[in-house]
């Protein structure tokens, strides 16, 4: 959990450039995914505009956080996104509960069950909101056309180090998500804004 977050509050300091695309966003009754909701600041926000939150958070640490914050209507997923069914090793990277992956090898890694999000059979996005540490290539290569027909707004973070890290980079993130349909709207130094 958050230094100083307490639960049922969202902590406005933490990429308030994000919460206010959700809160602009997101209407009463969407389904928002919430691809590496970590402990659901998120997922509140979205939550709380009406929305179905659908959060996707590998570590069963957040998990817990997860269920105390969010309501009983929410579809919490224990799993991580990726482009193919996958094993990932992940490992916790601070107390915030953030993961990254690793090195099977190293201690402190966990295998995790990743998979493409039409996997899943859940409730299609309206809204889907990707900070997964380098992963959001994978996320996106693993999506269809089908699957992303009823979403107007994709958030998501870009760090070229932690995406090509992971075989990504920022260049095919755009290209990805331009693919369907999407055009820029708004960039911070991390974060792109793309709506249809």
């Amino acid at each position: 959990m958050l230094k100083g977050w307490p639960r049922n509050d969202v902590c406005e300091h933490h990429d308030p450039h994000v919460q206010h695309w959700i809160k602009e966003y997101v209407r009463a009754g969407d389904v928002f995914y919430d691809l590496g909701a970590n402990v659901g600041i998120m997922s509140q926000v979205a939550a709380r505009k009406g929305a179905l939150v659908v959060a996707f958070e590998p570590l069963p640490s957040a998990m817990v956080e997860l269920r105390a914050v969010l309501p009983e209507s929410a579809i919490l997923v224990n799993a991580a996104v990726w482009d193919v069914p996958a094993v990932l090793p992940l490992r916790p990277t601070n107390e915030s509960g953030g993961c990254e992956i690793a090195v099977a090898s190293e201690p402190g890694t966990l295998a995790v069950g990743a998979f493409p999000l039409p996997f899943f059979g859940l409730p299609k996005p309206n809204v889907m909101k990707l900070d997964i540490e380098g992963s959001e290539c994978h996320a996106m290569n693993g999506c269809t056309p089908e699957f992303l027909a009823q979403c107007r707004v994709i958030i998501t973070e870009v760090y070229g180090p932690a995406l090509e890290a992971l075989g990504g980079s920022e260049h095919e993130l755009r290209e990805l998500i331009e693919g369907f349909g999407f055009g820029l709207r708004a960039q911070t130094d991390r974060d792109l804004l793309y709506v249809r």
